[in-house]
Order: structure tokens, then C-alpha cells, then sequence
């Protein structure tokens, strides 16, 4: 069973986050298939994701559900 990671966006200031700097880079990765995304969580890497749905705003915050590649 795939595991999803809901990587919450970068905060660009403010109470709403925008899709700005690597928000912007990943929202456009969505359509973009010769993109990608590697993953790596306190300097380990974790491997290659890729989009597993539509990225989404909730609560002035940006997700990103990604699943492994």
C-alpha cells in the first residue's frame, strides 16, 4: 500500500502562503512530467515522489500529496 506525504508548502510570510518561490516550482511540476521531485527529511535522502493528486490550498496553506515513486 502507497503511503502519501501531504508536504505542506513554504511559508512565504503573511497568514495565507502563496504561490510563490518552491510552491510555484512544485504547482507547476503537477502537469509537468519530466519533472522531479526528490524527497529528503532531516538531510537523509528519501527517494524520488511524484504527484499522487491535484495540489491544494486549505487554511491559507498550501499541500503538495505526493507518493513514491
Amino acid at each position: 500500500m502507497d503511503m502519501l506525504l501531504y508536504y505542506q508548502g513554504q511559508n512565504t510570510g503573511g497568514d495565507t502562503q502563496q504561490l510563490i518561490y518552491g510552491n510555484k516550482i512544485l504547482y507547476d511540476c503537477y502537469k509537468n512530467e519530466s519533472c522531479r521531485i526528490f524527497y529528503f527529511m532531516d538531510l537523509v535522502y528519501k527517494g524520488e515522489y511524484t504527484f499522487a493528486m491535484p495540489p491544494f490550498q486549505e487554511d491559507g496553506k498550501w499541500y503538495f500529496p505526493l507518493k513514491k515513486k
